[in-house]
């Protein structure tokens, strides 16, 4: 995808994160499906009552008119930067009319974004297009890489979520010990999941933040008739000079005024600090 498909916009008024604080959020937003000007609304609401630093987002709908647009219209309502790489493009129906459409993923950060780029993930035609976006942020004096990722949703495909991943951790960024790094996003599979467990610690280099902070159970996406789900993470190196001290799902109860969910998915919020 050539440059003139990203979007990239500050806002000049923004101060980075303070002191040494880091509270990210990852959130798969349901392109447009279901009530999306509601729930544009209860997703905008619920994330400022995080305030996060840093915001992941996967299925992230934009019209190629440029008139829908849930990471920018996020982005805004928070007073965040934010960039996208648009993918999967075709016509979607958005509040009753059919438009042409992209799903892709973006970042919103509090913090400067010095590069990005986005790589296309090995991919099965009976899944599609699949890409990751990954971020270099300046916060205070250090540098955080952020990869953003939505690995294929595909029943029995634990090969090719293996693929993918591993496509995403040997992307040079990834690989600077001087930095600290996270992986985060829609998995589509429990991290103990065949082709996931082997890059998490104790038989990897990552770590699974949300059980790092002390919250080894979690769903992040309800089902009509079951327990749920939990198919959304945040990796971090081992290693790295961040450390995590809370986890917990987000965007979980509905929107007070509208009566809608945020999203068919819960976000997940993590928080930690840099260490000295």
């Amino acid at each position: 995808m050539g440059d003139f498909d990203r979007h990239l916009l500050m806002d000049p008024f923004i101060a980075p994160g303070a002191g040494s604080l880091l509270r990210v959020v990852t959130l798969n937003t349901w392109k447009c499906d279901g009530a999306y000007r509601q729930r544009l609304h209860a997703m905008a609401t619920q994330l400022r009552a995080l305030n996060p630093d840093v915001v992941a987002l996967q299925e992230s709908f934009a019209s190629v008119d440029g008139r829908w647009d849930t990471a920018r219209h996020l982005a805004q309502a928070m007073g965040m930067g934010w960039v996208q790489v648009p993918a999967r493009t075709k016509a979607r129906v958005c509040e009753g009319v059919a438009v042409a459409s992209h799903s892709g993923m973006a970042l919103l950060s509090r913090w400067p974004i010095a590069q990005h780029t986005s790589m296309d993930l090995p991919n099965d035609p009976e899944d599609g297009e699949r890409v990751a976006l990954l971020c270099q942020l300046v916060v205070d004096s250090h540098r955080l890489t952020v990869a953003n990722v939505h690995l294929t949703h595909l029943p029995a495909a634990s090969a090719l979520r293996h693929r993918q991943l591993h496509a995403v951790l040997e992307h040079p960024w990834l690989h600077s010990l001087r930095q600290a790094a996270i992986v985060c996003g829609d998995f589509n599979a429990p991290l103990h999941a065949d082709g996931l467990c082997e890059f998490v610690v104790p038989l990897g280099v990552w770590v699974d933040v949300a059980r790092a902070a002390g919250t080894p159970h979690k769903v992040t996406c309800p089902v009509a008739h079951g327990a749920g789900l939990d198919l959304d993470h945040v990796l971090a190196r081992a290693g790295s000079p961040l450390r995590w001290h809370s986890a917990h799902v987000a965007l979980d109860h509905v929107d007070p005024i509208h009566g809608v969910w945020p999203s068919d998915h819960h976000a997940l919020c993590v928080d930690g600090h840099w260490l000295p």
